[in-house]
C-alpha cells in the first residue's frame, strides 16, 4: 500500500471512529429523492464542487439507492436507524468520512471515488454544450492522466465507471470550461451540460459568434 493510500485509510478510520462516539445522523434523517418514474430518463447532473461534503455524500447515497445498489434487507432489519445503511461496507465508510468532514478534503473524496469505481458499475453519460462541437476531457479525481472522448459533445453518450471526475471541454486545443469542475458519476444514465466561456469558444474557433 502506498504512503498516500495508507494515510487516507488511517484518516478515514479515525473519522468513522470519532463519528461513532459523538453520534451522526440516521439514514432516516438524510434528505431523500424519489426514484424517477422512468429509469430510461437521464438524470441531469450539476457540478458538485460547490456542494458541501455532507450534501455530496447524501446525493451519492441517493443515487446508489435509485440504482438498486443498496442492500434492502439490511435496511429493513435496522429500520433506517444507521447512516448510509445498505451501502457496500467500504463505500459506506467512505461516505461517512466525507459527510463528517467540515470542509472539502481531496484525499477523502479520492478514497470515496476509488470505492465507487470498485463497485464495477457504469453510467451512460450524455454531454452537452450551448454550442455543439466541443471535445470532452476528463480525469479521475485520484489520477493525473486526462482522457479525451473521441466524439464531440451532443453526439454519442459515453459509458463511464462510477466515480468522481474532473470534466471540462476543449476546442482546437483551447480549454473552454473550468478544469476544476468536479462531477459525481453515480447514476445509471446522466446528462451533463458543460458551461463554456463564450469568449474562449470564439477565440478557439476564430470567429465572432
Amino acid at each position: 500500500m502506498s504512503r498516500r493510500a495508507f494515510l487516507c485509510e488511517w484518516k478515514l478510520t479515525c473519522i468513522v471512529l470519532s463519528l461513532s462516539l459523538v453520534g451522526c445522523p440516521r439514514a432516516s434523517d438524510v434528505s431523500r429523492w424519489d426514484p424517477p418514474e422512468d429509469p430510461s430518463v437521464n438524470v441531469v447532473v450539476e457540478p458538485a464542487s460547490d456542494s458541501s461534503p455532507e450534501e455530496r455524500a447524501s446525493r451519492i447515497y441517493q443515487a446508489l439507492e435509485r440504482g438498486g445498489i443498496l442492500d434492502e434487507t439490511q435496511i429493513r432489519s435496522t429500520g433506517g436507524s444507521e447512516l448510509f445503511e445498505g451501502a457496500p461496507d467500504r463505500v459506506r465508510e467512505a461516505l461517512i468520512a466525507v459527510s463528517g468532514s467540515r470542509a472539502h478534503n481531496e484525499d477523502l473524496m479520492a478514497l470515496l471515488a476509488d470505492e465507487l469505481r470498485a463497485l464495477g458499475h457504469r453510467s451512460e453519460v450524455s454531454f452537452k454544450t450551448a454550442r455543439p462541437g466541443a471535445f470532452v476531457k476528463y480525469r479521475f479525481i485520484s489520477e493525473e492522466h486526462a482522457t479525451t472522448f473521441p466524439d464531440d459533445t451532443d453526439t454519442t453518450p459515453r459509458l463511464m465507471p462510477f466515480g468522481i471526475y474532473y470534466i471540462w471541454t476543449e476546442r482546437q486545443g483551447v480549454v473552454t470550461s473550468p478544469r476544476d469542475a468536479q462531477y459525481d458519476i453515480t447514476e445509471t444514465r446522466e446528462e451533463i451540460t458543460l458551461d463554456e466561456d463564450p469568449d474562449l469558444v470564439s477565440a478557439a474557433l476564430g470567429d465572432g459568434h
